[in-house]
């Protein structure tokens, strides 16, 4: 029988609209007013200029990313 322990990883943390260099306020960017409900949920989805929006704005950080430490069973 063995024995079941815990490990550790480190898991990224995505990046919010907030991260991004043209977020403005709220739901606000330079490319969307309001920002659709798909990259609110998933920032980095917005790799592509979307035919619904103003300019060639994409999703762009200058932020380094961050990792959550989670905790599993091995």
């Amino acid at each position: 029988m063995s024995e079941k322990h815990f490990i550790h990883k480190d898991e990224p943390v995505p990046f919010s609209c907030e991260d991004c260099e043209h977020f403005i306020n709220g739901v606000k960017c330079k490319a969307f007013d309001p920002i659709p409900v798909e990259y609110i949920v998933d920032a980095e989805a917005h790799n592509k200029v979307n035919e619904s929006q103003t300019g060639d704005f994409v999703f762009i950080t200058r932020k380094e990313r961050q990792y959550n430490r989670v905790y599993v069973v091995e």
